[in-house]
This record gives structure tokens, sequence and C-alpha cells, in this order.
């Protein structure tokens, strides 16, 4: 199966590298007989520079050829540099999109484990690992930022399902997520009225619910959040942005967030 992995970022240089090579430790594979790092099954990360300047273009020079890169002047809000990631994404032949943020830390089978879900049950629109930083309850873990891969090891030995369906009135933050193709081309794109930060992925997740697919979180997913490093980045302007998105969510679906 082919995956498009895709990365905005606007600010965190260093975090973002230290994303980036934490995913290709989790998802890439060493190859012995060049001693360069080669793609498990059609892997592509694509980075979108959101308004990040510089600082975000240093990270392309650090990977070079191994990452794809887009590069917008200025910041494109969330759900319009989502958008540019679903048309890369529209336009090639991978089978999944993974949406990701680039405060995170991956451990383990994680992307296995966001897909794997989809090859039973076709009813599944969208997967999203656990994490420790979340507005939803359902999907928090206590996660130490010390030493995870020792963590995870003995946090696997108490996992008994597969997976955990996000309940009716909740939604998958949009820190990570995974999607099919068949579900991405039914939804579309993200609703450039939330112009800068906020409420876009539940935009997205309960579009998906109305079109009949539930979303998942999968238990032996784990992504570790550092958690709203970028809203951080963007000072008064992204909380009032904040504060608009949620007014206009609640409008366009009778319920707030």
């Amino acid at each position: 199966m082919k995956t498009d992995i895709v990365m905005l970022a606007m600010s965190q240089p260093e975090m973002t590298i230290n994303a980036i090579n934490e995913i290709m430790n989790t998802t890439f594979k060493e190859n012995t007989t060049d001693n360069v790092c080669s793609l498990i099954s059609g892997i592509r990360i694509l980075l979108i520079n959101n308004g990040g300047g510089e600082q975000i273009a240093k990270v392309k020079n650090y990977f070079g050829p191994m990452i794809q890169y887009h590069e917008f002047k200025e910041n494109q809000g969330v759900a319009g540099g989502r958008n540019y990631g679903i048309s890369w994404f529209l336009n090639g032949e991978s089978d999944y999109l993974v949406n990701i943020d680039n405060d995170i830390k991956p451990v383990g089978n994680w992307l296995s484990c966001l897909i794997n879900p989809f090859a039973n049950d076709k009813s599944i629109g969208m997967t999203a690992p656990m994490t420790n930083y979340t507005c939803n309850e359902y999907q928090r873990l206590e996660i130490p930022v010390d030493d995870l891969s020792n963590w995870y090891e003995y946090y696997l030995e108490g996992v008994t399902e597969e997976y955990l369906e996000c309940p009716e009135n909740k939604y998958m933050i949009g820190f990570c997520n995974c999607v099919p193709r068949e579900v991405v081309e039914k939804v579309g794109y993200h609703d450039l009225a939330y112009k800068l930060y906020g409420n876009e992925d539940a935009d997205y997740y309960f579009t998906m619910k109305k079109l009949g697919y539930k979303g998942v979180f999968c238990k032996k997913s784990v992504v570790y959040h550092y958690g709203n490093k970028g809203l951080e980045s963007l000072g008064t302007k992204g909380m009032i942005e904040w504060s608009a998105s949620k007014r206009y969510f609640a409008k366009k679906w009778g319920f707030e967030t």
C-alpha cells in the first residue's frame, strides 16, 4: 500500500526536523548495500512551508531529495495548507493520506496500525492514533516524553482491542489522522471559511461522518503530541481566529465543538 504523509509547518524548524527524522526512523528501512535509507512500500513525505519563510526552508535543505517540499510565502491557514496536501495526494497514486503536524514524535508501528483497520471494515473513513495532548478524552493517554520506546512496549502489554470508535459527539483532532483515497475523493477539500486556525479539522471529520463513515482510534498506534506549537507562533491573531472559527463552525453545524 502506498502512503503519502503530509506535514504542515509554519514555525519550529528544529522540531520539524526531529519530527521528520522520527517518521523516517519508524517507516523507513536501512539499505545495507549502499548505506542509504529507502522507503518502505512507496511512502512519500511532503513538507508544506505554510508562511514559515527561510527557517522552514532550511528543513528542506536538511533532508534534500528524501522529502518533497512546497512553500507558501504567506500563511494560507491550516485549511489552505491542508488543501494543497490533498491536491498533491489526489494527483498521485497513493492509497492513503496521512496528515500530521510538526510537533510530534511517533512510536513503534504507528503507521501500519493506522492503516490496518481499513482492510477489514469499509465503513471506517478515518483513523487516528492515541496521544497525550488532545481535547478528546477517549484518545488521550498519559505518555512520558522521555524514553518513549520502553514505555510503548509496556503499554502494548495492556492493549486488548485493536481500535475504539470515536463517540458520536466527539471528533478527531487534526494533528494526525489517516484517510483512504476513496474517502478523500468523496469529502473533498477543507472549507476555506476557516481562515487561519481551528475547527477545520472538526469540520472535515463531521463532513466525513455525514457521508456515512466512522472514525476510529487505533489503540496500538501512538504519536506523542507536544501541542499548539504552531498556534503559539501566531500569538493574539491566532487566538482571535480560533474564536472566529468556533463561531463559524457552530453556525454551520448547529452545535459547538
